[in-house]
């Protein structure tokens, strides 16, 4: 009975551990993809991005372009984030990431 009740114990703490790191990776890719974008943008555009796209002074080719680039860079960099994160986790504790 205890031990049941230990294990299932050290499985949600393990489970919130792994949902912290790959919260914080997560974070941490958003914010990468999204100076990834604005560079990206700079140098193609030769200009800086827009801040809000849905500025009256934003073209609509603009808005799109630029919200398309950053969903672009941060779902690319978040999978990225994800599969190091999971490597990761499994080098330190020859297990894969709880679900």
């Amino acid at each position: 009975m205890f031990g049941a009740m230990f294990g299932a114990r050290k499985r949600h703490r393990r489970r919130l551990v792994w949902r912290g790191v790959a919260a914080g990776a997560a974070a941490l890719a958003a914010l990468a993809g999204r100076q990834g974008a604005r560079a990206a943008w700079r140098k193609a555009m030769n200009e800086e991005p827009p801040d809000n796209p849905a500025r009256p002074g934003v073209s609509w080719r603009q808005a799109l372009t630029w919200t398309a680039g950053v969903a672009l860079a941060g779902g690319v960099m978040r999978v990225v984030a994800r599969r190091l994160t999971a490597s990761g986790w499994r080098k330190a504790t020859d297990e894969d990431p709880p679900e």
